[in-house]
């Protein structure tokens, strides 16, 4: 039976933010706060056969009096946590929860880490209220709560130090219009060659005719889209998303030419060079549904159904090397209209 890997969604932090590209954006530190660690806090012990644990109250009115960002301007929330865990086979993650009355809870979630123990300090993924982050992040009252999560039947303790909420202003420098004219310029371009994945006639749209959606055609699908990013094939690219992209975290959608394009100091970094130091894996409704529940609630504008896929390509092998920090590599696929899209992404 598959093993379970769903917390490895959440190497979300090594992809760009849902819709904005650091290269195209100002980022900008607008507020911080505490949540555990303070002089009176003493490392928390936690383990992965534990539930959440409360933190404390979070001081709801400072976080919610920050002045609201600029026009033109995104605000997005992460936690920065610095912890250990006694990770020694198979993976594990850290999630933070503000519970909270009268708003959509914020979850932040760190990225996975496999056969890894000791210290670590990471960056969780983004969070915002609504599609530009002007809404309240919480009620008038809040709790701040952890927990550890391991495959099922591990046992896995950790050490909490700790946790930092921050706020960030992000300013878009690049409109869709100007994504627009790079993908028109890029079809008339030569594009380069394809080294490692040799695809028949017919197969560049991804056209897969009188066949059923099932996780072989998915993978597929996905590598051939890793491939056309790495080769810089923007036409490719943009053709494999669907019109409204999804994001994971909130269901919120946005034009397709919204998603970054491919990073470009990437070039010499073949799709070969991608699978010997990657894998690639995809997951389906009942696996990431029980890892994290809060896609399929109701209150959502979108939540993925039984037809759709999770590609989580972006867990390091063995001896291989993370290089790829700014390439799309965790995301969910679907078939619309006989043609299989990218359609939702990670914050």
């Amino acid at each position: 039976m598959k093993k379970i890997h769903l917390v490895l969604l959440i190497g979300l932090l090594h992809l760009p933010p849902f819709l904005y590209s650091a290269e195209d954006s100002e980022e900008q530190l607008v507020y911080s706060t505490v949540l555990y660690g303070g002089e009176s806090d003493v490392p928390l012990n936690i383990n992965s056969n534990r539930s959440w644990i409360d933190l404390g109250q979070i001081d709801t009115g400072e976080i919610n009096s920050i002045a609201e960002p600029d026009e033109g301007v995104v605000r997005k929330w992460r936690v920065l946590t610095t912890y250990s865990d006694e990770t020694v086979s198979g993976q594990s993650t850290i999630q933070i929860k503000l519970r909270t009355d009268g708003a959509r809870a914020p979850l932040f979630t760190l990225p996975w880490s496999e056969g890894r123990t000791g210290w670590k300090e990471n960056y969780s993924n983004w969070f915002q209220t609504d599609f530009e982050g002007h809404h309240p992040l919480l009620g008038e009252q809040g709790v701040s709560s952890v927990r550890l999560i391991a495959p099922p039947g591990v046992s896995t303790p950790g050490i909490i130090y700790k946790i930092e909420l921050q706020a960030w202003d992000i300013r878009e420098s690049d409109s869709e219009e100007a994504i627009q004219t790079m993908v028109q310029m890029a079809s008339t371009a030569v594009i380069p060659e394809i080294r490692a994945v040799s695809r028949e006639a017919g197969d560049k749209n991804r056209t897969l005719e009188r066949k059923e959606p099932d996780e072989d055609q998915a993978l597929r699908f996905a590598l051939n889209f890793i491939n056309d990013s790495l080769n810089g094939d923007l036409p490719a690219f943009y053709n494999s998303i669907s019109e409204k992209v999804y994001s994971l975290e909130t269901g919120n959608s946005g034009s397709k030419y919204r998603v970054p394009p491919p990073a470009r100091q990437y070039e010499g970094f073949s799709f070969s060079d991608y699978r010997e130091n990657y894998e690639a894996s995809i997951y389906g409704y009942d696996e990431y549904a029980a890892m994290f529940p809060q896609w399929l609630e109701e209150s959502r504008d979108w939540t993925p159904d039984r037809h759709t896929w999770l590609f989580h390509g972006s867990a390091v092998r063995e001896g291989g090397k993370a290089v790829l920090n700014d390439e799309i590599l965790v995301f969910m696929v679907r078939m619309i209209e006989g043609e299989w899209k990218l359609i939702a992404l990670p914050e």
